[in-house]
């Protein structure tokens, strides 16, 4: 008889399967060396179940379980990571390369060191690889990732107030398409986008088959273990949405003017004509003063052009009688 184990690396969300023989004793929690796609690594189990022999799966066996010199080396295992990481920051500044550096993972013994990347594009970093394999002296190899993978190596806190979900508990990406936001019933697609800058993967929860059964109606969590079943998320983005949706009916709610009875209205009306009969009043009365004394100004000056030209022809006739008598 054997037994199949479900294990997790590096607390990874993914769960991986692994079968061994029933006369090992391994108990949950233990640590066992395996053989995944990364290389030779050591995992922590997390479930234990019996084998069907049935099932034509392939499934892998697992190498043996952690001795001494293994767990010692995972004592010493960020350290580690956490040199060949500032060391690679400073070869990727010296070289002036485009590219962003997230995590770093040593295999057993230091058998393979794996770095994760990010950039817009493609990268030449093959004088970067020489520089870290003469210093670490061992086998070095880059892997370019997305965004989101990139989110779900970092981890975060998610608009609902809840660690992501990529990092918690999905074990593997699901398409999120414009369907699913639009079945989510919001009109903005802003509110339903997460850290990574793609749509929330939650999305994909809200309904139909990969609907959360395991998740209560506040968003608790996943009861089972984080990825076993495929199926989680906490429904954030459906509250955030329905809470919108609150706020706009409340908006929409408030009591208008125009619903008052019509006496407050007349009334209303009625004052006003009041007081714009008083203002136009005293507005005729403001133009009639102004008119008058600009009438008034009018006259004066006029007065005053007749006396002066009055003046001007005395003198002329005067100056004309004294050249006569001269003469």
């Amino acid at each position: 008889m054997k037994n199949l184990l479900s294990v997790t690396i590096d607390n990874s969300p993914k769960i991986l399967k692994f079968i061994i023989n029933e006369d090992k004793n391994i108990e949950l929690g233990q640590k066992v060396v395996v053989e995944s796609e990364r290389g030779i690594t050591i995992a922590d189990v997390k479930k234990k179940v019996v084998f069907d022999e049935k099932n034509n799966k392939k499934v892998p066996e697992v190498i043996r379980i952690a001795n001494s010199k293994d767990l010692y080396f995972l004592d010493t295992k960020e350290e580690l990571e956490f040199n060949a990481k500032q060391y690679c920051l400073e070869r990727i500044v010296y070289r002036n390369m485009k590219m962003k550096i997230v995590d770093v993972k040593y295999m057993l013994h230091a058998s393979k060191v794996i770095f994760y990347f990010t950039a817009d594009g493609r990268v030449d970093f093959r004088a970067l690889v020489k520089d870290l394999a003469s210093n670490l002296k061992s086998r070095i190899e880059m892997r370019q990732i997305g965004v989101r993978d990139h989110a779900q190596i970092v981890g975060g806190i998610g608009i609902c107030g809840r660690e992501l979900c990529c990092h918690s508990f999905m074990s593997s990406f699901l398409p999120v398409s414009l369907d699913d936001a639009k079945k989510n019933g919001t009109g903005n697609s802003d509110k339903l986008i997460g850290v990574c800058g793609r749509f929330m993967c939650c999305l994909k929860f809200e309904g139909g088959s990969d609907k959360c059964k395991s998740c209560d109606k506040k968003g608790a969590g996943v009861d089972s273990i984080p990825g076993e079943n495929k199926t989680g998320g906490c429904g954030s983005a459906k509250r955030v949405s329905n809470n919108s949706q609150k706020n706009t009916t409340k908006s929409n709610n408030k009591p208008n003017n125009k619903s008052k009875p019509r006496t407050n209205n007349y009334s209303k009306n009625n004052n006003s004509s009041k007081n714009s009969n008083k203002f136009n009043q005293k507005e005729k009365t403001n133009l009639t003063n102004k008119n008058n004394k600009v009438n008034n100004h009018n006259s004066k000056l006029k007065q005053k052009v007749t006396t002066t030209n009055t003046v001007n022809v005395n003198s002329v006739t005067e100056n004309k009688n004294n050249r006569k008598k001269e003469n």
